[in-house]
């Protein structure tokens, strides 16, 4: 039952259904229905399926969210991206910074598969001898082409075996501070977006509101700490929650209280006696004491 309510509409819609994005979107769910899966991991699929807002190169969902979403458990959803993500339906983009959500890129096995299949008829027209070099990133979708170019005669063939083709991923991107600001500002939207009262928000409603509450210096774990503490009893819509989120961005966060160690006791001198005694009590009793005791009882029966 809950793999057959996946299919339901994306919480965050955004864009044109006809955008060449949301077009990747539609025929990744479809491979993924076409598939030979197993149902949790179409499951989890189509939960990402559902979140792909920002196009199909930088899809995230938080653990919270994604056991919301599936009604699975946290290994469960764990296991199932792990398999997807070994099998080719998900390619990791961008690792998690500081508590903020991995992102995934939604790649089709077969459609890997039968490009590199079409690159393996035109290696047929080459010469043997003749090495081939990889294409340049494509600027279309960000992803290296599968396709090879063929390297002019008059080069001088470094290596003595042909060179293998490069793999088929998302590259790396290499800036400058760029992608750790961009993780902290994923880590306040999904931190918005765990609490139970995001639902009714639109997704580029969530991203203007952690947008300013970065621009005010908050990070996922002042987000996470504030809204933990914030009461939302009996709220009903999105309307409470955006209010707060308005008020957090024109304050500035605070830091956690540090924690308190614990006050040594005052000792007084009475304190120290009531221990003593208690010693003396506990403490097994003196022989000679016991002789002496003795003999005043003898001497007393004695004087009688």
């Amino acid at each position: 039952m809950a793999l057959a309510n996946a299919t339901s509409d994306p919480l965050h819609p955004s864009g044109d259904a006809t955008s060449p994005a949301r077009r990747h979107v539609h025929a990744w769910r479809d491979a993924v229905w076409a598939s030979d899966l197993r149902a949790t991991d179409k499951l989890v699929a189509l939960a990402y399926a559902d979140h792909a807002s920002t196009g199909p190169l930088r899809v995230w969902v938080a653990a919270e969210r994604l056991q919301v979403r599936t009604s699975l458990g946290r290994t469960a959803t764990t296991a199932a991206v792990r398999r997807l993500r070994d099998t080719g339906w998900l390619t990791l983009t961008s690792a998690g910074v500081r508590g903020s959500t991995a992102r995934y890129a939604l790649t089709v096995p077969g459609a890997v598969e039968r490009e590199d299949q079409a690159d393996d008829v035109d290696v047929l027209k080459h010469e043997a001898h003749e090495p081939r070099a990889p294409r340049l990133v494509s600027g279309r979708d960000g992803l290296v082409s599968p396709h090879d170019e063929r390297v002019s005669p008059a080069d001088p063939d470094p290596l003595s075996y042909p060179l293998p083709h490069p793999p088929t991923r998302p590259l790396a991107v290499v800036g400058d501070g760029t992608d750790e600001r961009n993780a902290l500002l994923d880590g306040v939207v999904e931190e918005i977006r765990t609490r139970p009262l995001a639902r009714g928000l639109t997704a580029a409603a969530v991203r203007r509101h952690a947008r300013e509450l970065r621009t005010a210096g908050w990070t996922p774990d002042d987000v996470a700490r504030e809204l933990a503490a914030q009461d939302f009893t009996g709220a009903r819509g999105p309307g409470l929650l955006r209010y707060r989120l308005t008020a957090l961005a024109q304050t500035r966060p605070t830091p956690p209280p540090a924690p308190r160690t614990a006050d040594c006791p005052t000792t007084v001198t009475r304190d120290l006696f009531a221990e003593d005694d208690a010693a003396h009590a506990a403490a097994p009793p003196n022989p000679e004491s016991v002789a002496a005791v003795k003999a005043i009882a003898w001497r007393g029966r004695t004087a009688r």
